[in-house]
């Protein structure tokens, strides 16, 4: 019994084992066997060897049967999933060579921006380097700029010692001369006085009438007692440049008159001592004394 359960157990093996699923057919559940194995009760007894039997021969094995044909609508099926699947190949290709072209750009990209990247950084680099160069230079600009107004303010200062003092010796030199002035006026104007108040000065003015009195023509309303101060304006020649009458008992023909008169008289006479002369002078024109 229990070689025929073990030959029957191999025989369906070797028929699972031929069997092909079709595709996309539902699988077939396995046979089951049930078998019960009956235990052979120990028997106390001295075994004895039965004798050799002549072993069966096997019998052969069936072959499986081929797969049937498949229909119209599996062959379509398998055609378009076929399509499908070269699709979907094709695709991953494509997505491949997408992603390897993507891939190649990014570190294009990547390689472009660290180029981009090196050259801003030479180019701070170069901006940091002109900047701290025009520093220096601007320093030492302001440096020598600086130096060069300190020593301007130095000599602005030593010339401004020096003004103050050609400054103040000009003020002395000018103080001296305008004491020396004004004692020469001082004594010019004291000689002056004395000459004017000298018979020098009577005899001038005395002159200076007679001559205006000699040339002038009286008006018809001139009368007795006439008292005019006139004021003339000479040149160091006695020439006349002006006559004014500044007040007169006379009317106005009267005046006329004697401007007319010291016009007349020009050149007038010029005092034999030059501190008598002054180019305005004033004199009391009376005809009768």
């Amino acid at each position: 019994m229990l070689l025929a359960v073990l030959l029957h157990v191999a025989v369906l093996g070797s028929f699972l084992v031929a069997f092909e699923f079709r595709p996309r057919q539902p699988t077939a559940p396995p046979l089951v066997i049930q078998a019960t194995l009956t235990s052979i009760p120990d028997v106390v007894s001295v075994p004895v060897e039965p004798p050799p039997q002549e072993q069966p021969e096997p019998e052969p094995e069936a072959l499986p049967e081929p797969p049937p044909e498949p229909d119209v609508e599996d062959r379509r099926r398998l055609e378009a999933e076929k399509l499908e699947q070269e699709r979907l190949i094709e695709q991953r290709r494509l997505d491949e060579q997408k992603r390897r072209e993507e891939e190649a750009e990014r570190l294009r990209l990547e390689e472009e921006a660290e180029q981009k990247r090196r050259e801003e950084e030479a180019a701070e680099r170069r901006r940091q380097e002109e900047a701290e160069r025009k520093r220096r230079e601007e320093e030492e600009r302001k440096r020598r700029e600086e130096e060069e107004l300190e020593e301007k303010r130095r000599q602005a200062e030593l010339e401004r010692q020096r003004q103050i003092e050609a400054q103040r010796a000009e003020n002395e030199r000018r103080r001296r001369e305008e004491e020396e002035i004004r004692a020469a006026e001082l004594a010019d104007e004291q000689a002056r006085l004395e000459a004017r108040n000298s018979d020098e000065m009577t005899a001038y003015m005395f002159a200076l009438r007679q001559k205006v009195v000699r040339n002038w023509s009286p008006p018809p309303s001139a009368t007795d007692g006439l008292n005019c101060e006139v004021r003339v304006r000479q040149t160091p020649s006695g020439e006349v440049l002006d006559a004014r009458v500044l007040s007169c008992n006379g009317d106005a023909a009267v005046e006329r008159s004697i401007e007319a008169a010291v016009r007349r008289a020009s050149p007038l006479p010029v005092p034999q001592n030059s501190l008598l002369f002054e180019p305005t002078i004033r004199f009391i024109f009376r005809p009768d004394g």
